[in-house]
């Protein structure tokens, strides 16, 4: 099995398991966020506007009053988002 396939494999076990809609949406944003800006700019700005994007919601979640907190899926679900983009353009 190659590493794409184990890759591909993984995600979709994850997203099956943490609640697919909501990773998804996770993974697409910091892929484009990573792709627009990597491309336009460099690889560098992009993957430090997908970070910045990642942390500064998980963030917002920990301090707003009805706050749902970190959630260590959603970052993962963020880093695979991030890794897919950097990929593409590197």
């Amino acid at each position: 099995m190659n590493i794409m396939e184990t890759l591909k494999n993984w995600i979709k076990t994850l997203l099956t398991s943490l609640g697919q809609k909501d990773k998804m949406y996770h993974i697409a944003a910091n892929f484009i966020i990573v792709l627009f800006l990597g491309v336009l700019f460099s690889p560098a700005v992009g993957l430090g506007a997908a970070l910045i994007a990642s942390l500064g919601k998980e963030i917002y979640k920990e301090y707003k009053v009805d706050g749902s907190g970190w959630n260590i899926h959603t970052l993962i679900a963020d880093v695979i988002g991030m890794v897919l983009g950097l990929f593409i353009i590197l």
